[in-house]
């Protein structure tokens, strides 16, 4: 199955029975080769409205990019931070006594998904920070499948369980395939690449362990 073989709406808000985490993105998700996510806030308990779709993405070889601004609960900077180290120790095959104590420690099913993903090299985190006294605060999606279909999606909800569950929000969807929407989605995978790639002007992006 790819994007084109699902009824897809135009929008989606974040409440009833055909809320955009559950109507849109778990099963676009799902057959998602690529996600790209920018947002000003990043918490773990977003992955629990979406856990569904992830997993169904990293069984199939898909990756996660995520950009977000630093403010990051204590608990979800300690969990990204483990989550790095761990693909590091894979690699050195030095895992210590106090690190695996560390993660024992971890009993949250969201920080432990945050874990998995990051060092199992699924998904990767860059942080963005504004040259004055605001913060990065855009919020934007861009999904690729199997088959090069891609589909943007912007509005109001940051990537949190508020985000997805409790607070009324609403998402816009644009997709390649659909005529008049082609230009909006290169123009959102451009900002999103730029923003990766530390190419705007306003915006410093680094990669989390700087």
């Amino acid at each position: 199955m790819n994007y084109q073989d699902m009824d897809l709406q135009r929008s989606y808000i974040s409440k009833g029975d055909n809320n955009f985490a559950d109507a849109f993105l778990n099963p676009v998700l799902s057959c998602t080769k690529e996600y790209k996510r920018s947002v000003g806030f990043f918490t773990s308990s977003a992955l629990t409205a979406i856990e569904e779709g992830i997993i169904d993405l990293a069984r199939n070889g898909g990756t996660i990019k995520l950009i977000a601004s630093p403010r990051l609960s204590e608990e979800d900077a300690q969990a990204i931070r483990l989550g790095y180290e761990i693909r590091e120790e894979y690699i050195l095959n030095n895992f210590t006594r106090e690190f695996v104590a560390e993660l024992e420690a971890l009993d949250d099913p969201a920080l432990n998904l945050l874990i998995e993903l990051i060092s199992k090299n699924i998904l990767d985190i860059k942080i963005a920070v504004t040259d004055d006294l605001g913060i990065y605060h855009d919020k934007l999606g861009i999904l690729r499948d199997f088959d090069d279909n891609v589909i943007a999606f912007f509005g109001s909800p940051n990537a949190s369980l508020s985000g997805y569950r409790f607070n009324y929000e609403r998402i816009r969807i644009a997709k390649s395939w659909q005529s008049g929407s082609a230009e909006i989605v290169a123009e959102e995978d451009k900002e999103f690449d730029q923003l990766w790639n530390n190419k705007n002007e306003f915006v410093e992006v680094y990669d989390y362990q700087e």
